[in-house]
């Protein structure tokens, strides 16, 4: 394997990465619920931020590969599939939003229903 070093690579210790998991944690669940725009707003801008990258994800994938893959077929790979993806989330949100009841099943009498 090589020895190489890149530009733009951060090395985070355990303890640092831990206490970032548990920063996101907190504030996630300090949030509480998001609204539909909310989460519209934060697919658009990671749609902007992999469509302003792509040619350096194209590039970085190639690179981890060894070169093995095409700069072309990591630019695929990388790009279009996410893209896509949140083509697909941004079309389907408003109804994977919406409420569903769901029957428990508990030692509670059978009549009881919940709105999740």
């Amino acid at each position: 394997m090589s020895t190489t070093k890149y530009e733009n690579v951060t090395t985070l210790d355990t303890q640092n990465l831990e206490a970032l998991v548990e920063l996101q944690r907190s504030k996630f669940r300090a949030e509480g619920e998001v609204t539909y725009a909310t989460r519209i707003d934060r697919l658009k801008r990671l749609k902007a931020l992999i469509v302003e990258n792509k040619i350096e994800f194209a590039k970085t994938t190639k690179r981890e590969f060894g070169g093995a893959r095409s700069y072309e077929f990591s630019l695929f790979s990388e790009f279009a599939g996410k893209v896509e993806g949140i083509d697909y989330s941004m079309k389907h949100l408003k109804d994977w939003m919406k409420p569903e009841k769901r029957s428990l099943v508990l030692a509670l009498p059978a009549k009881h229903n919940f709105l999740f």
